[in-house]
């Protein structure tokens, strides 16, 4: 009995200790007929804490912008995007409106081009991930290889989501670098 409980106390801490997954998940979308090549975790990013150490609300507390780095393939045609859950969108934008993602990294920031709202026209039919609340919302932003490379590369990486004049920052909770390094070896 002994050991018993002892192989299995070594098992569940092996379990534990086991590197996160870095490989790609691919499928394809049988909606669109693309295949979709997902990195395998995405970056999430939290709310910055203002000076005085506090969020300002407690929607703004719940709030979170994950990013997924997305390779679709349409017929031996690639697109790089990142796809951008945002969990909880403030009141103060209209349901009409439109978010500029600007990421900041190693000293650099790129803003990102004006954001597509329907996956399906892209190749993106079903659901990256679940959403995390029923008012959560995609976006996907078009990219390419060498900026995925080099946002996997910063280790320094900070989100600001901006529209109708309200800018949210967002501070990296966890990084997905390794896995975006992963995604990018794959493709052509």
């Amino acid at each position: 009995m002994r050991t018993a409980v002892a192989i299995t106390t070594l098992l569940v801490l092996a379990a534990c200790a086991s590197a996160p997954t870095l490989t790609p998940r691919q499928y394809l979308d049988e909606t669109t007929a693309a295949t979709l090549t997902v990195a395998a975790e995405p970056w999430i990013f939290t709310p910055e804490v203002g000076a005085s150490g506090a969020i300002a609300s407690d929607r703004r507390a719940r709030d979170f912008l994950t990013l997924y780095a997305v390779d679709v393939n349409r017929q031996g045609q690639h697109r790089q995007y990142l796809a951008a859950l945002h969990a909880v969108p403030p009141l103060e934008w209209s349901a009409e409106a439109v978010p500029t993602l600007t990421l900041k990294f190693s000293g650099e920031e790129m803003t990102l081009p004006r954001p597509v709202s329907d996956g399906r026209s892209l190749g993106i039919a079903q659901p990256i991930a679940p959403a995390y609340t029923l008012a959560s919302k995609w976006w996907f932003y078009t990219v390419d290889k060498t900026a995925l490379q080099r946002l996997a590369a910063s280790r320094e990486l900070a989100a600001t989501f901006s529209a109708e004049n309200k800018s949210l920052g967002y501070s990296l909770w966890r990084d997905a670098g390794a896995q975006v390094t992963e995604l990018t070896a794959v493709l052509p």
